[in-house]
């Protein structure tokens, strides 16, 4: 509602969240110039400043792009014996001018790049660092844990381009691992007579890659191409109601660009 979006940062890493950090920075700066050892007390004026001071890069302070406007300094108040002759010409060009400004992001000083070791590639066992606060003496990392190179070589969503028909919601997990290396993928053919078709069709390649797999559910698909819309419905007989859900997360993620991706738990 107010165009706002939450975004989290690691833990112990300050340069993933670099501008917060450099106006702490600032702000620190700001207070140990007074001569106050109670920084609560002068912490208004210095953020008053912070506030109304006009960044060169944007040329805008934080007061303007919040409020439109400029904020009124103490030094504002302080009746003066000159005053200036009223200007109709220089108010009319104010208010324009303050019309026509808009919010500029601020820029970015610095691009960070990542390292990403390239044995990851090929490897099949990593440890995860924990980011988190850690007892005393305690391992910083989890595993080993196997790599998921052979579930993710499994396409998600294999379905006809248009029309109605049968579809089945599939578990592919490692047998290995059951619990934690697995994903879902969705199965749906116009030629299938039954659930069990698809899933009979769909075995043998899982088993192929050395991976196992276990059909949760079925349902229907309705697939209009034209209008990029999808819908999903009804339930299998022999696998029952397939989570409409999940196949529609996994749907949106096929076709992104689609206008409507929905479910109902109605209809056979």
């Amino acid at each position: 509602m107010l165009g706002t979006n939450r975004i989290l940062t690691t833990a112990y890493q300050p340069i993933a969240n670099g501008i917060v950090e450099r106006f702490h920075r600032h702000l620190k700066s700001s207070i140990k110039a007074h001569e106050s050892t109670r920084w609560s007390k002068i912490l208004p004026i210095v953020l008053l400043g912070i506030r109304t001071a006009v960044k060169e890069d944007i040329k805008a302070s934080c007061a303007e792009l919040e409020y439109g406007t400029t904020l009124q300094l103490p030094s504002d108040m302080i009746e003066t014996s000159v005053i200036p002759p009223f200007n109709n010409i220089f108010v009319d060009r104010l208010r324009n001018t303050m019309r026509e400004m808009n919010p500029v992001a601020t820029s970015a000083h610095r691009k960070t790049k990542f390292y990403v070791n390239p044995s990851l590639k090929t490897c099949s066992h990593v440890f995860v660092r924990i980011d988190s606060v850690k007892p005393p003496l305690c391992q910083p990392y989890t595993g080993p844990h196997k790599m998921e190179e052979k579930l993710n070589s499994v396409e998600s969503v294999k379905i006809d381009d248009d029309g109605a028909f049968k579809y089945i919601l599939v578990k592919v997990y490692d047998p290995d691992n059951e619990d934690s290396v697995f994903k879902f993928i969705v199965r749906g053919d116009a030629s299938a007579a039954y659930h069990g078709d698809i899933y009979e069709v769909t075995t043998p390649d899982i088993e192929k890659l050395g991976l196992e797999c276990e059909c949760v559910g079925g349902g229907r698909i309705k697939h209009d191409p034209a209008a990029k819309t999808i819908h999903v419905y009804g339930y299998s007989q022999g696998y029952g109601r397939a989570d409409h859900l999940q196949t529609c997360r996994l749907l949106k993620e096929k076709y992104p660009d689609y206008a409507k991706i929905d479910f109902s738990n109605d209809g056979y």
